[in-house]
């Protein structure tokens, strides 16, 4: 069977669009940046192209919209779950690998034609019609291309959505997931009077909270190093958590501090979340850390992935640590 080009299945959710009624858009649970401006992006491209036909578009979000990026426009309009339960014809799933993803809002799944866009190499099918571009740097850009293919070009809006969606998961364009196509699609958003360019780095970058910052600095004073310092991990207990007041938004990025350490090729954090599960986030210059994640039932980029785990944070960051090690990926 011949395989559909980009624009042929652009050209088939485009269809599908017009003739739906009532559409949810869902990102995956614990959304980053990419996640939630992506979107947000199409949620307010499908709303406003399908307006005469459409009976309603929702976004919903699995948890509150973190406040890191409560500037993005339109993110006072995500629903939070169970809000917007129910039933769609139609559903959009923006940077979610898999459906186990979605959370409790993969129920929204069932009855309905599913339309994925994302960019993970661990994707796992479940939609209808899947788009995907695992050498694109964000879904933010799949996005984009998406929404010029419906309505020519993002408003300005939604262009401040998509730079985000990209700076966010490319590390503001300096990472090795950075591509050619990230840094293009950037510069053409970038022209927009709506995307402060400075004012987005901060909020993504630099800006912090006195919460945050106990908890980094607890994470730094009790980072571990296996295999010479090539492995480097840290833990968060929930216990941390309550003590600092940190919120689960506040725990983005700092497994970037460890990554930092001279000598680290692997780092991980692993932080346990309300419902008692470890979450942890693996960074690598060179192994595939996807395919560890993986593993562990995760998945996500060959550089930058994640997984869960049901054990205590130390536990499951000497675990990964020691698969890495057993399977010689360091």
């Amino acid at each position: 069977m011949e395989r559909k080009s980009k624009t042929d299945l652009f050209t088939m959710i485009q269809d599908r669009l017009s003739t739906a009624s009532n559409i949810a858009v869902l990102c995956h649970a614990y959304s980053d940046g990419d996640a939630i401006g992506s979107a947000l992006a199409i949620y307010s491209a499908i709303k406003r192209v399908y307006s005469q036909t459409l009976q309603s578009v929702t976004c919903i979000m699995e948890e509150p919209v973190p406040a890191k990026y409560d500037f993005l426009p339109g993110a006072e309009n995500m629903l939070q779950w169970p809000e917007g339960k129910g039933r769609y014809d139609l559903v959009v799933t923006v940077d979610t690998a898999s459906a186990e993803l979605l959370g409790h809002r993969a129920e929204l799944l069932e009855g309905a034609f599913v339309i994925s866009l994302d960019h993970h190499s661990s994707h796992t099918p479940y939609s209808d019609i899947d788009v995907r571009e695992a050498d694109y740097g964000a879904c933010g850009e799949l996005v984009y291309e998406f929404i010029c293919h419906i309505a020519g070009k993002p408003t300005a809006d939604e262009a401040l959505c998509l730079y985000t969606a990209i700076a966010s998961d490319t590390g503001g364009l300096s990472q090795k997931n950075a591509t050619p196509n990230s840094m293009m699609v950037s510069a053409m958003l970038a022209q927009y009077e709506s995307v402060k360019v400075d004012e987005v780095a901060f909020r993504l970058f630099k800006a912090s909270t006195y919460a945050r910052n106990k908890v980094m600095g607890y994470c730094l004073s009790n980072e571990e190093r296996y295999a010479d310092g090539k492995i480097c991990f840290s833990h968060i207990t929930g216990e941390i958590m309550q003590e600092t007041g940190c919120t689960d938004a506040d725990t983005e990025g700092i497994v970037n501090a460890l990554f930092a350490t001279e000598g680290c090729e692997i780092a991980i954090l692993a932080r346990e979340t309300t419902d008692g599960i470890t979450k942890c986030s693996l960074r690598s210059h060179h192994a595939n850390v996807a395919d560890v994640a993986a593993h562990f039932g995760g998945g996500g980029h060959i550089n930058a992935a994640g997984c869960r785990l049901d054990t205590d944070p130390k536990t499951a960051a000497e675990t990964l640590a020691q698969y890495i090690l057993q399977n010689g990926l360091i």
